[in-house]
């Protein structure tokens, strides 16, 4: 009887081989989310966030309900949507580990109790249940309380292929910043406001994402996809990780993309972050202070052993092989 190790993203694949010779042989599944309809809706102002996720959930639903079904002793699931499902869903006794667990707060309480209720059911047939920041165990375990014992902090780690080339047209100099969950545009966007310099800033997301603001030099850039997103990263001068104050972990996926290709990074400081890097990495900035943004912004200047830094701990720490490790060895 094989185990089952369900991967989130087409990156891993060239590790594929390495995955299936791990505990004595093992099945590997890669789920993707990335289909032309799932692009096109989230752009969608209003209703694109609620079909967005819809469409997500769903083919998180049929991931789950076929791979249940395989005769497997058990799974390590990275997908965390198909691993809630795999919960519900184990009426066998499946050992299974839930990586990059997330349950966000929500402003709909009907939906948010629900959601509560679901994921208990979930964590009732789940033997671990993996986070990727320290302070998300005791945030979950106060939730959780009756499965407090099962959430364990992991660091994440994901390879990076040689990006497809961007196709679009890109300022020649610009700072850059990108993605969707936890994110803080607000801030950034004032920051650029009261920096009044003629610095470019290209924001890789939904549009409807970043707030309304006059800056013609704030350019959102909806047509920067996970083929493309590292080539428009590694032109730019500096990469912005501009992030909700939370306990929740945040922004590790970009981050880890820019040490890899040796960009620059200018971070909020938080925990889930401080989990990563310090100061020998990365520029600090504190929580919603666009002033302090703003100034570093404008007096901002690579530092090479920063970035050599950034670079080394990442091959060492934050590939998808150490992330596996780390997984299988729990």
């Amino acid at each position: 009887m094989k185990n089952l190790i369900i991967l989130d993203s087409e990156i891993r694949r060239d590790l594929k081989e390495f995955y299936e010779s791990l505990e004595g042989g093992s099945e590997v599944v890669i789920t993707t989310y990335e289909t032309p309809l799932i692009r096109k809706v989230r752009n969608f102002k209003i209703v694109g966030s609620p079909f967005y996720h819809f469409l997500m959930w769903k083919k998180s639903y049929n991931y789950a309900k076929k791979l249940i079904e395989k005769d497997v002793k058990k799974i390590v699931c990275l997908n965390p949507l198909v691993g809630i499902f795999l919960g519900l869903f184990n009426d066998k006794g499946i050992d299974i580990t839930l990586a990059g667990f997330l349950f966000e707060p929500k402003r709909n309480k009907i939906y948010y109790n629900l959601r509560k209720y679901l994921v208990n059911r979930t964590l009732k047939n789940v033997n671990r249940v993996v986070v990727y920041s320290n302070k998300e165990v005791e945030y979950y375990s106060n939730i959780f309380d009756n499965y407090k014992d099962k959430f364990k902090f992991v660091h994440y780690g994901l390879d990076y292929r040689n990006s497809s080339e961007y196709d679009g047209v890109l300022p020649e100099k610009f700072i850059f910043s990108g993605g969707g969950s936890n994110r803080d545009y607000e801030t950034l966007v004032k920051a650029m406001e009261l920096s009044n310099t003629d610095n470019k800033l290209v924001i890789a997301t939904q549009p409807w994402r970043v707030p309304y603001h006059n800056n013609k030099n704030i350019i959102v850039k909806s047509d920067v996809v996970i083929e493309n997103f590292g080539n428009v990263m590694q032109k730019s001068q500096v990469l912005v990780l501009s992030l909700k104050d939370t306990e929740l972990s945040a922004g590790h996926m970009v981050m880890l993309q820019a040490m890899k290709l040796r960009v620059p990074i200018i971070v909020n400081d938080i925990p889930a972050v401080r989990d990563y890097v310090d100061e020998s990495m990365v520029t600090f900035y504190q929580s919603k202070n666009a002033e302090q943004l703003s100034n570093i912004l404008k007096s901002f200047k690579v530092d090479i052993e920063k970035i050599n830094k950034a670079e080394s701990l990442y091959n060492s720490v934050y590939t998808s092989k150490s992330l596996i490790d780390r997984l299988v060895l729990e």
